[in-house]
C-alpha cells in the first residue's frame, strides 16, 4: 500500500557518501531494503542521466521501489537488470510525485524474476540533483493480494435496518475514472471485520474535489502499474478538506454505501489485510521529515474522519477501540505523528458520535444575542419534527453546564437568560431526543459576555413591570453588597442582597412586588470596600397593574 515509511535504517549512498536513514514509505512497499552505489554517469538512448547502481541483491525479486528527493520539475526514471538472464533493457518507473513536496516514489514490476545480481536505477535530467533516499526489493508473486484465495462462508452479518449514522457523501471510482480490478477480489471479513486502520499518503496532497480525483488515479496507477497489486490498496481515502473516495471496489457495487456494501481485501498493512479496513488521508503528516511533510488534519476533514469511522464501526461491526494507527501493525511512521497522536481523541469521538448518532431527529435553529448588561436573548425554531420526544436547552460556560429549559412538547420560544456570572465566550445549545434514548445537538449559537472595566448597574428589565423585575450588576472589586428597594417615600419594601461578593463577576437581582400598588419605586446599590464606599448608584422601577 501507498503511504507509510517503515522506520528500520536503509542504506543510503548519495553523491558518494554514505550514511543511516529512514526507508520513507519504501517499507510499505517492499520485503528487503537494498543498497544502492554512489552516482555515475551515462545514457539512455539518448538521453544523457545519473546512475545509482545496486551490484547485488539476496534472494529473488521482480520488482524495485525508491524514494527520492529531487528539486527536477519532470523527472524521468528507469531501470534494468543487467546483470540477470533476459535483462539489460532500460524500463520506465511509475512515479508517484507529490505536488510541492521535494519527495516522490518509483516502482517496476515485471515478470522477470532475478535470483542473482542487482539492478540500476537511471535519472534525468542529469544536470538536476537527486537523492535516493531508500529502496527496496519486492516479489509480486508473495503478494497477500496474489496469494489469498477465495472466500466461502456470508461475507458479514448485516443489519437492514437503518443505522444511527449516515456516512459522508462518497465519490465513486467512476468519478476519479478508476482502472478494473486486476484478477478477483475476495471478501475482506473471513468471516469478521477486525481493525479499522487509519493511514497518510505522505504525498499527494487535495484540498479540491480536482485535486482528489486526480490524486486518486494517480495512486491506483502507482500501486497496480507500479507496485503491481490487484488495485488501490485501501479502502477509503480523505482529501485534505474532508472528502472521501472509494477505494477498493466493493464485492457488490448494485448495493449503495449507506446501505453497507460488502468490502473486498485492501493491501494497506502488509500481513494485517484480513479483516482490516484501510483509510488513508491525503497529504504528509509526519513533520521529522521535513518541509515537504508538516501537513496537520483540519477540522473539516478531522470531522469527516470521525464520520466516516463511525459509520464504519456501526455498519461492519468494529468498535472505535479497534481503531488502529498503520505503525501499530508494522515499523512504519505511518500515518504520521500529528495523526497518530489524534488516534485517542478520535476513538472518543467516534464513541460518542455512535450514541448520539448523526441521522436527524428533528431539524431546528437557535439564535443568541447578548446586551450591554450581559442579558441573553435566546430564540429557537423547529424547522422539522423527525420523531422528538423531548428537547432542552442548556447554557455551556466556564461554570459549567446548565439547563435553561426543558419540554416534551414541541414549541418555538424565546427567553432570556439573564443569569450569566463570569465573561468571556458563553455557547448555547438545543438538543433533542427521540424514543431510542438519542440525545442530539440540533442547533447552537455563541455569544460573548463583555467584561466591563468598572461597576455597572444596569436598567430594570422590563420596565414598567407588572409582578416582577430584574437587576443587573457587575463587580470591579470585591465587596460587601447591599441592593434594596424602596417606595416613593423612602422606606424599605424589599432586600435583594446583603454581603460579601467577588469582583469580575455579573449578578442578578429579582424583584417581585407582590401585592404592593402601583407607582414609582427607586433601587439603589452600595458596594463597601476595604477603604469604604466604592460604588453607590440608584435607579427607578414603575410598577404598573
Amino acid at each position: 500500500m501507498w503511504v507509510c515509511r517503515r522506520t528500520l535504517p536503509f542504506v543510503l549512498v548519495i553523491f558518494g557518501w554514505t550514511g543511516l536513514v529512514r526507508g520513507q514509505a519504501v517499507g510499505d512497499y517492499s520485503d528487503r531494503p537494498v543498497q544502492l552505489s554512489a552516482r555515475d554517469f551515462g545514457t539512455v538512448g539518448k538521453a544523457h542521466v545519473q546512475i545509482f547502481t545496486a551490484p547485488e541483491v539476496e534472494g529473488e525479486f521482480n520488482g524495485v521501489v525508491i524514494r527520492a528527493k529531487t528539486e527536477a520539475l519532470d523527472p524521468v526514471v528507469w531501470i534494468r537488470f543487467p546483470t540477470s538472464p533476459g535483462g539489460g533493457e532500460w524500463h520506465e518507473m511509475i512515479l508517484l510525485p507529490g505536488p510541492s513536496s521535494p519527495f516522490l516514489m518509483a516502482a517496476y514490476n515485471g515478470e522477470l524474476v532475478v535470483t542473482l545480481g542487482g539492478f540500476e536505477i537511471a535519472v534525468s535530467p542529469f544536470d538536476a540533483e537527486f537523492e535516493i533516499v531508500a529502496a527496496g526489493v519486492f516479489d509480486t508473486r508473495v503478494d497477500e493480494d496474489a496469494t489469498v484465495g477465495p472466500w466461502s462462508g456470508a461475507l458479514y452479518s448485516k443489519s437492514t435496518s437503518a443505522g444511527k449514522i449516515i456516512p459522508p457523501r462518497l465519490h465513486t471510482r467512476k468519478e476519479w475514472g478508476a482502472e478494473p480490478f486486476i484478477g478477483t477480489p475476495v471478501a475482506l471479513a473471513r468471516p469478521t471485520h477486525d481493525f479499522m486502520t487509519f493511514h497518510h499518503a505522505a504525498c499527494c496532497g487535495a484540498h479540491s474535489l480536482a485535486e482528489g480525483l486526480a490524486q486518486l488515479k494517480a495512486i491506483q496507477d502507482f500501486h497496480q502499474d507500479g507496485r503491481g497489486w490487484s488495485d488501490i490498496g485501501y479502502h477509503f481515502v480523505l482529501d485534505q478538506s474532508g472528502r472521501v473516495y472509494q477505494g477498493r471496489p466493493f464485492l457488490d457495487e448494485s448495493i449503495k454505501f449507506e446501505n453497507g456494501p460488502p468490502l473486498a481485501m485492501g493491501a494497506h498493512a502488509g500481513g494485517a489485510n484480513t479483516g482490516n479496513i484501510g483509510v488513508s488521508l491525503l497529504g504528509c503528516y509526519h513533520p521529522s521529515e521535513g518541509a515537504g511533510c508538516r501537513d496537520v488534519l483540519s477540522p473539516a476533514a478531522e470531522d469527516s474522519l470521525v464520520t466516516l469511522f463511525a459509520f464504519l464501526s456501526e455498519t461492519y461491526g468494529v468498535s472505535p477501540a479497534l481503531l488502529r494507527g498503520h505503525r501499530d501493525f508494522s515499523s512504519t511512521a505511518c500515518p504520521g505523528d500529528n495523526n497518530y497522536q489524534l488516534i485517542p481523541q478520535l476513538r472518543q469521538r467516534i464513541a460518542n458520535l455512535l450514541e448520539m448518532g448523526n441521522r436527524p431527529v428533528g431539524i431546528a435553529s437557535l439564535i443568541a444575542v447578548v446586551n450591554e448588561d450581559g442579558v441573553v436573548s435566546i430564540d429557537w425554531q423547529f424547522i422539522a419534527d423527525l420523531g422528538i420526544t423531548e428537547f432542552r436547552v442548556d447554557r455551556v460556560s466556564a461554570s459549567g453546564r446548565e439547563t435553561l429549559f426543558s419540554s416534551d412538547q414541541v414549541m418555538d420560544m424565546s427567553i432570556t437568560d439573564d443569569e450569566v456570572a463570569s465573561p468571556g465566550e458563553v455557547r448555547y445549545e438545543l438538543l433533542a431526543s427521540n424514543a431510542d434514548g438519542r440525545v442530539q445537538q440540533l442547533a447552537s449559537a455563541r455569544v460573548d459576555i463583555e467584561h466591563p472595566l468598572d461597576f455597572v448597574l444596569s436598567s430594570s428589565f422590563p420596565n414598567p413591570f407588572s409582578q416582577a423585575s430584574t437587576i443587573r450588576y457587575f463587580l470591579a472589586q470585591d465587596g460587601f453588597v447591599t441592593l434594596r428597594v424602596f417606595d416613593a417615600a423612602g422606606r424599605l419594601v424589599d432586600e435583594l442582597q446583603d454581603g460579601f461578593q467577588e469582583k469580575d463577576r455579573w449578578y442578578t437581582g429579582h424583584f417581585d412586588a407582590g401585592d404592593l400598588s402601583s407607582g414609582t419605586y427607586f433601587y439603589r446599590i452600595t458596594v463597601d470596600g476595604f477603604a469604604g464606599v466604592v460604588f453607590d448608584e440608584s435607579g427607578t422601577l414603575i410598577l404598573a397593574r
